[in-house]
């Protein structure tokens, strides 16, 4: 847990103990009331430790939302489907197809050709 020191507002934590197997205890050195929020950020999620390098980088995506990988091809494209086990509801889409294009061109040209149907940088 010394890892995440630097994790969601945690260089204001003087000490992270595991209290049991689901609880952690933050206590802090003062008050920080955004505590509870930054809890939201990408960093301070809760991952397994086989799912990341010993550089922190990810081996592959994880998570517990309303969808579940599919399949990933790292660099190319990453294919999530509905988790018809979550627990917020099931989402409106069955499976999305995310494509890794890194050429701006190659994105646009696609997006104009009808072959994808969203496109970001």
């Amino acid at each position: 847990m010394e890892d995440f020191r630097d994790v969601a507002g945690a260089p204001r934590a003087e000490t992270i103990e595991a209290v049991d197997e689901l609880r952690v205890e933050v206590t802090h050195s003062e008050p920080f009331a955004p505590f509870p929020y930054s809890l939201s950020w990408p960093g301070a999620a809760m991952i397994s430790p086989e799912a990341v390098n010993e550089d922190g980088s990810i081996v592959e995506p994880v998570g517990t939302g309303p969808f579940i990988r599919e399949s990933w091809i790292p660099d190319k494209e990453m294919v999530p489907t509905r988790n018809d086990k979550y627990w917020g509801g099931l989402p409106k889409l069955e499976r999305v197809i995310l494509k890794y294009i890194p050429d701006p061109t190659t994105r646009m040209l696609a997006l104009e050709a009808g072959e994808t149907s969203l496109s970001t940088c």
